[in-house]
């Protein structure tokens, strides 16, 4: 994210793609996956109509992380809301073409599935 806290490169790009500024909500604390959406949740449930009238929920991630962010997203989330997956386009991203062709790629991605791993066993994520 060119430096940047990775919350702010994906407000930041929300905004670029013409999403106002009012409509985005921003959790900035959590240092893992489930304390974001612990947080969001709460952030959520403390503004406005709280999560009443959400029937959608955009999920930001790198691509080779989407998939424990929606099983976390389900288990920590209201139940009932509809997931957008929307990994933003990067070209230093690992792609599902190529990602075992690189030491870094192979790497990111046993890491990852140690990560679900060891969320499953936490109950920290739920199935898709």
């Amino acid at each position: 994210m060119d430096g940047l806290v990775e919350w702010q490169g994906y407000r930041d790009y929300a905004l670029a793609q013409g999403v106002a500024e009012a409509d985005v909500l921003v959790e900035k604390y959590a240092t893992n996956t489930k304390e974001n959406m612990a947080l969001s949740a709460k952030l959520v449930a403390s503004t406005g109509e709280g999560w009443n009238k959400i029937r959608s929920v955009a999920l930001c991630a790198k691509p080779f992380h989407m998939r424990r962010v929606l099983m976390t997203a389900r288990q920590h989330l209201p139940n009932g809301l509809h997931f957008i997956a929307l990994p933003p386009k990067h070209s230093g991203d690992l792609s599902r073409e190529t990602w075992w062709k690189s030491d870094l790629g192979r790497t990111r991605i046993f890491e990852e599935l140690g990560r679900i791993s060891t969320y499953a066993l936490r109950g920290d994520i739920s199935g898709l």
